[in-house]
């Protein structure tokens, strides 16, 4: 294969975009002293952390990685690194090794040295202060292990020639041994003897005589490019050596290569540098400082070894690069070199870096010796490279050949370092801004690996302490603060820049001067990206060169990044030729047969004619439009692409031609168009040449099997290689259909291009495909939310992009690391992770390879001539959306048509965001496709599960469960009434579980109406069943109860009550909803007040069975079980009285209430009547019969525990569980004077009321005698008394009168039982006292026998005698002997009393009283006689 027209490119990665975890830091054990730790930190604080010195180490076994390192941290710091091209089976996958970084107690002096020594990794550094340090990892965890803290790991050596020298280059012969020089010209060899723990030194001895001393500053980036003022000439700069020989080379600073044998140190020759000598001697000597090297070490020297035992010195002088075959004895020792090939640079492209010959070559066969070479100019690396001859065909004698061959080297187009990001460059994007244009800035700064974190990070560092400098700290804006915090360093930055910029007024009007302050906000937003390009091209900054045979790779190590060249797509060089005319005649000169196997679309001379015509005319096009209008011509050709076409493509290509176009384009301009595209030779062939060169993926070089996955290095790369590449066929097309716009409206340009519309429809349309996957490339990944702990999600695996976690749980480990961008989290997914080879295929064409292997991959850049949503593009939005980047996903799908696929990935991706009303407004609109079409090319297939093909029914089914899974209720009724239809259409009748969907939809919903009509449209019995037991508990969980008394429940009566019973006894009865109170309500809605009352009863005797924690609690439990009674009561008061009763369980007794003697039942009531009364619950044990009575009896009870546990004194009784006699119950009331209360409780439990009624005479005997100095116990019940209030007279009378109603109100008007306890009491208490009238006319009455025997039993013999007369005067007249009968007895007593017997009465008073009594008794026994003479008269006796 003729590669000779191959073209190279650059891609780079910045290390820490390619970073997948943290760094881990060791501490370097020693015994030497250390820096001043104040002044290694103020060094590193003001310090961007780039590496000094960087390198790479390639092991001997193929491993398949290599080892970086780098001195980092102003030189105290080694970072290792282990990297890949690819992971794969028997290969170190970096991902597992994070960073390494060793700390010294000194800098480190030049790169480290590498040696594989029994399987394990040694590296020997050199430090400032003349140690040698051997670090010693073992295979395969290398400087990764976890106990590195804790072996011997590190091997300290003090270097005793160095006492009072500066080290400036370390140099390795092999794993023992290695080569020191000094800035005073001083060289030693130390041989390490790690077996003793010590070191032989030898000094390799110079052809002078004496050492010329000085002090330069240690190795930093302060002194790379000092003058050497204060080193030695005879400094070396560069050494090399063999390792299978015992001498060394090297270059000193005058110029001179030197040679010495180690083992004795003697100089075996020391010439000069060729093409130096003449120079030295024709300079004078005060430009001799002039002519000596940069003390700084150089790669002037390398040894190659050939393919048998023979090696090669490869020197660098002067713009040549010079080859010597060196000869040595049988014994080892040196012999001779001589000059076998020289090569020279036709054009220095600056200062070389690193060079080096290795039997690899990327251009023609691989195994070709190629000359690698680096350069650096203004701080830009460039990679050059020249195949040489074979080295074993080089021959040495007197007539050699120093002749040029006739290869060439080939430059490697050099990376963007930033350099062309000026103030003009961002005046072309700002100059139609209005504003400052700060987004415009922020796009630039945000670019995807355009600047990696810690640059920005460094570069708003900088730029902050500059603002801080310069502002007042009175003045100075908050977000300069160094404790303020902000979300991402974007905010930061946003916030920070131009922050101190503030609006100014004119002096004169005081108008705001907008247009002044837009100004200033440039020129800071400018400063600060003049930081941070700084920044990033010093992080750029070529170090060296690291080329691999064995693993096909070469590399350009920068201070903070890696580069590789990779082979040039076909649009990468035509985007060149369009910048670059003379290369344009170059390529046009090469024959066909060197583009064939390279560029074959280039190949034909007649379409390379065309192109670069094209390519001229759409340059001089460009050219004759301002930037701004290049901007709105490309806003307005992207704006049209992503809107649908509806008109002719010709109307709207002259209408863009018009508006954009035209105004700009002059007659000169014209005229040259016309001119270059009337040449062409076949312009519907070049032009179509072009469009596919934009629409297809090239193949540079087919990639062999064995593949493996690329590794972070790679996917860094490639990244930036695919951005690049999707640039420029960005700018290539945007330019072919700028031209194309100029041939549909210029008229004269008609007949240039046939099939004008067609082409033009196919460049938009291409125009549109990578507009969009530009889009793709500029998408920074999105902050990650932090994860669940407890679940390894694929926010986790894809690093910072979302993850969905239904829809990505297969995909694969390789997937499980950090992305920097939206592209570098694509590389990573399984379908569009490009096949990386091993070690059997240069890297510059497996990057090249997988390039084009993920345009493909992607489907996104196809040949489409019309835009159109192709089934790749709804993929595609679809795996947006499946890893977790929904709002990326309605971006992407906002740039095409608005197809079935596109609106289904659209509603999904709607739902992620939480915007469940767009959702459905989405699936709606994709439904109609399910009855067209379902292919492939409609991209709804591919977003759809098999088995929803064709059937509306099943779509709506798998809608709903979409959105079930996100808990959008609404839009699950809709999709469930829609699934429903459907099914009916489609004679589909699995749809039990559709209508309990929908129901519960609008259950949660609380639309209980919808449910309810619902509820009466479900077919299948059990699924109506399920659907009415969450209906009750739904409306009763809302407090919506009241629906229940208003719905007819046709049919479920008897299932709703059974629910709402089997609720009730299975509820906490203190609960929320009140299951008791509800099924209460409802039986009294239908008229159904026994069960109501059964219910309530029910619920007051499970009450009575809680206990609160607290007497709060208890106090509100007690309240509700009287409410619960009273209700009952309630209930049952409106039923005929023969049915108020209810039955509870026989062991189901009120707690708190003694048990009480009823009747138990266990026979004669049906079980359905049984139910009923107890709630729905079917009787397991006898049944017990309360009555009105007893429930009003047991409500009583309640309600006084209730109120005596007010207080303190009783708070006890407020606890439900426990048991209270009811005649303690009222001592309790009457100790606390509430005899009102007492009253009302004995009366209504039964109890004897005696004592009650005593204390209350004894109150009301107190007050008659004195209402001074008496207790309370003795006032309150009468003044605090509501009736007592509004009487009128003494508090005494008030007592007396308040007693009397007690009386009317609890006393039996026949036995007059506890008026005779009042009677007796005050009597007893009040002997002489006075009897109420209204007591004694009550006695009289109904009982005068009993008033009468009571005064004589307490001996008021006045009172006796004087109510005798009262009885015998108020009976009615005799209408019979047995008419009335009078207490004669009594009487008969009080007659027969005697002055010696009483002495109550005085002698004369008693006979007085006794006389008149006997007269009253004479007088009725005379009114009895002639009444019973009447009636014997009547008889006829």
């Amino acid at each position: 294969m003729d590669t000779q027209a191959l073209e190279y490119g650059t891609c780079t990665a910045f290390l820490e975009l390619g970073t997948t975890g943290g760094i881990e830091e060791h501490l370097v054990p020693t015994n030497s002293l250390a820096s001043d730790e104040a002044e290694r930190e103020a060094v590193l604080e003001q310090s961007d952390d780039h590496a000094l010195v960087s390198s790479t180490f390639f092991p001997p076994e193929d491993k398949g990685g290599f080892v970086l390192s780098r001195v980092v941290e102003d030189g105290y710091a080694l970072e290792l690194r282990w990297m890949s091209r690819s992971t794969g089976p028997g290969e170190h996958d970096e991902r597992t090794f994070p960073p390494a970084r060793f700390a010294f107690p000194a800098r480190v002096v030049s790169s480290p040295a590498f040696a594989m020594v029994d399987g394990a990794l040694q590296v020997i550094v050199l430090s400032e202060h003349g140690y040698l340090y051997a670090l010693i990892f073992t295979i395969p965890t290398l400087f990764n292990e976890t106990n590195l803290e804790e072996g011997e790991w590190s091997h300290e050596f003090k270097v005793l020639a160095l006492e009072g020298r500066v080290p400036v280059l370390l140099h390795q012969v092999d794993h023992r041994r290695v080569i020191i020089a000094t800035e005073d010209g001083f060289t030693v060899a130390v041989n390490i003897v790690f077996e003793e723990g010590g070191i032989d030194e030898t000094v390799l001895k110079s052809s002078k005589s004496f050492f010329s001393r000085g002090l330069i500053p240690s190795f930093s980036t302060r002194n790379l490019a000092g003058d050497g003022s204060a080193s030695s000439p005879s400094q070396l700069v560069a050494l090399a050596s063999s390792p299978r020989r015992s001498f060394a080379f090297g270059v000193t600073r005058d110029r001179r290569l030197k040679s010495w044998k180690l083992g004795s140190g003697e100089v075996f020759k020391d010439d000069a540098l060729p093409n130096s000598d003449s120079t030295a001697s024709s300079s004078p000597s005060s430009n001799k400082l002039a002519h000596l090297l940069p003390p700084t070490p150089q790669p002037f020297l390398k040894i190659i070894h050939g393919d048998d035992d023979r090696f090669f010195l490869v020197l660098y002088s002067s713009g040549v690069f010079y080859l010597y075959r060196v000869n040595t004895f049988d014994n080892g020792d040196l012999c001779e070199y001589h000059l076998v090939h020289q090569k020279s640079c036709p054009a220095t492209p600056g200062t070389l870096v690193d060079f080096d010959v290795v039997k690899y070559g990327i251009k023609g066969p691989e195994d070709t010796w190629t000359l690698w070479t680096l350069w650096e100019e203004g701080g830009a690396g460039e990679v050059r490279f020249v195949a040489l001859p074979p080295l074993d065909e080089m021959l040495a004698d007197d007539d050699e050949d120093e002749d040029e061959d006739e290869r060439e080297w080939t430059a490697v187009t050099p990376g963007s370092t930033g350099q062309e990001w000026t103030a003009a460059y961002f005046d072309e994007l700002l100059d139609d801004e209005d504003e400052g244009g700060v987004h415009v800035f922020l796009e630039h700064l945000l670019y995807p690996g355009r600047y990696p974190p810690a640059t920005l990070l460094f570069a708003i560092n900088t730029y902050t302490s500059l603002l801080i400098s310069e502002t007042d700290p009175h003045t100075r804006p908050e977000v300069l603060d160094p404790l303020y915090e902000f979300a991402t360093i974007e905010h930061r930055i946003a916030a920070v820049v131009a922050s101190c910029v503030s609006l100014e007024h004119s002096p004169q009007t005081g108008a705001p001067l907008y247009e002044l302050h837009n100004k200033h906000v440039r020129a800071e937003w400018l400063r600060f990206v003049a930081i941070t390009n700084e920044s990033r091209q010093s992080a750029l900054f070529p170090l060296a060169l690291g080329v691999d045979a064995q693993r096909k790779l070469a590399l350009v190590l920068h201070r903070d990044a890696l580069s590789a060249p990779m082979v040039s797509d076909t649009v990468h060089v035509l985007q060149r030729l369009s910048h670059d005319p003379s290369a344009r005649s170059e390529l046009l000169a090469l024959p066909e047969s060197a583009l064939e196997s390279s560029y074959e679309h280039l190949a034909p001379r007649g379409v390379r004619h065309d192109l670069f015509h094209i390519l001229a005319a759409i340059s001089t096009l460009e050219s004759a439009l301002p930037p701004f209008a290049l901007r709105k011509l490309e806003t307005e050709l992207v704006k049209t692409v992503r809107t649908p076409l509806n008109r002719h493509i010709s109307d709207i290509a002259v209408a863009l031609y018009e508006d954009s176009l035209e105004p700009f384009v002059g007659a000169t301009t014209n005229e040259a168009l016309l001119d270059t595209l009337r040449v062409l030779v076949t312009p519907e062939a070049s032009f179509q040449v072009l469009w596919t060169l934009l629409t297809t993926s090239e193949v540079v070089r087919p990639v062999p099997e064995g593949r493996g996955t690329p590794s972070d290095l790679t996917v860094v790369l490639l990244a930036d290689a695919i951005t690049s590449s999707v640039e420029a066929r960005y700018d290539l097309v945007k330019g072919l259909a700028t031209l194309l716009l100029f041939l549909n409206g210029d008229e004269a340009c008609a007949d240039v291009v046939p099939e004008l519309d067609s082409l033009t429809s196919a460049t938009l349309a291409t125009l549109h495909t990578l507009a969009s996957l530009r889009w793709v490339v500029r998408q920074a990944s999105p902050p990650r939310p932090s994860p669940p702990s407890d679940e390894l999600n694929l926010a986790e695996r894809l690093g910072s992009l979302h993850v969905n976690h239904s829809a990505t749980s297969d995909l694969p480990p390789e997937a499980q690391v950090a992305s920097f961008s939206l592209l570098s989290g694509l590389l990573r997914l399984p379908q569009y992770s490009p096949p990386i080879p091993t070690s059997t295929t240069p890297l510059a064409y497996a990057l090249a390879t997988a390039l084009s292997t993920f345009i493909a991959h992607t489907r996104l850049i196809t040949q489409k001539r019309q835009v159109i949503d192709a089934a790749a593009d709804v993929d595609f939005a679809s795996t947006l959306q499946r890893v977790g980047l929904p709002q990326q996903a309605l971006e992407f799908v906002e740039m095409y048509p608005t197809g079935a696929g596109m609106l289904f990935v659209k509603g999904l991706a709607y739902l992620d965001t939480g915007r469940g009303d767009d959702a459905v407004v989405a699936f709606k609109k994709a439904a109609p496709a399910l009855l067209t079409r379902l292919d492939e090319a409609s991209g709804i297939s591919l977003v759809l599960p098999v088995d929803i093909a064709g059937s509306l029914a099943r779509y709506y089914r798998h809608v709903v469960d979409l959105f079930l899974q996100h808990d959008l209720d609404e839009a699950v009724a809709i999709f469930a009434a829609l699934a429903l239809d459907a099914c009916a259409e489609e004679g589909d009748d699995d749809v039990d579980e559709l209508w309990a969907t929908l129901f519960t939809a609008q259950c949660d919903l609380t639309l209980y109406e919808d449910a309810y009509v619902t509820l009466a449209s479900i077919p299948d019995p059990k699924t109506k069943s399920d659907c009415l037991a969450h209906l009750v508990e739904a409306v009763c969980e809302d407090g919506a109860t009241a629906l229940l008394t208003t719905w007819a429940f046709v049919g479920l009566q008897a299932e709703l009550e059974r629910l709402l019973s089997h609720r009730a006894n299975a509820a906490d009865p203190l609960a929320t909803p009140n299951y008791h109170r509800i099924l209460y309500a409802y039986y009294v809605s239908k008229g159904d007040y026994r069960s109501a009352g059964a219910t309530m009863f029910q619920q007051a005797r499970r009450i009575g069975k809680l206990q609160a924690r607290d007497l709060d609690g208890q106090h509100e439990i007690a309240t509700l079980q009287c409410q619960s009674y009273l209700a009952a009561a309630n209930a049952l008061s409106l039923v005929d009285k023969k049915h108020a009763w209810v039955t509870v369980a026989a062991d189901d007794s009120a707690a708190g209430e003694p048990t009480s003697k009823r009747r138990k039942i266990t026979y004669c009531i049906p079980d359905k009547v049984v139910k009923t009364a107890m709630g729905g619950s079917a009787l397991s044990r006898p049944a017990e019969i309360v009555e009105l009575a007893d429930i009003r009896r047991e409500y009583k009870v309640a309600l006084s525990r209730l109120e005596l546990s007010e207080g303190d004194e009783y708070g006890e009784l407020g606890r439900t569980i426990i048991t209270v006699d009811p005649s303690a119950t009222v001592k309790a009331y009457s100790l606390r004077g509430a005899y009102e209360s007492a009253l009302a409780t004995a009366h209504a439990l039964d109890v004897d009321m005696s004592d009650l009624f005593e204390k209350l005479t004894e109150s009301c005997v107190a007050l008659s005698r004195t209402t001074t100095g008496l207790p309370s116990s003795v006032t309150d019940w009468v003044a605090l008394n509501d009736d007592s209030a509004s009487w009128e007279g003494s508090l005494a009378s008030k007592a007396w009168r308040l007693l009397e109603c007690y009386l009317e109100r609890y006393d039996d008007p026949t036995t007059l039982q506890y008026r005779l306890v009042v009677l007796e009491h005050s009597l007893a208490v009040n002997a002489n006292g006075q009897v109420p009238s209204w007591l004694v006319d009550a006695f009289l009455e109904r009982d005068g026998q009993l008033l009468v025997r009571t005064m004589l039993k307490f001996d008021r013999l006045e009172d006796a005698f004087a109510y005798s007369l009262v009885a015998i005067a108020a009976a009615p007249p005799p209408t019979s002997p047995a008419a009335t009968t009078l207490p004669y007895s009594l009487f008969d007593q009080l007659l027969a009393l005697t002055p010696e017997s009483t002495s109550a009465l005085s002698p004369d008073a008693l006979k007085t009283r006794q006389r008149d009594l006997k007269a009253a008794i004479a007088t009725r026994l005379a009114e009895v006689e002639r009444a019973d003479r009447s009636l014997a008269k009547s008889n006829g006796v």
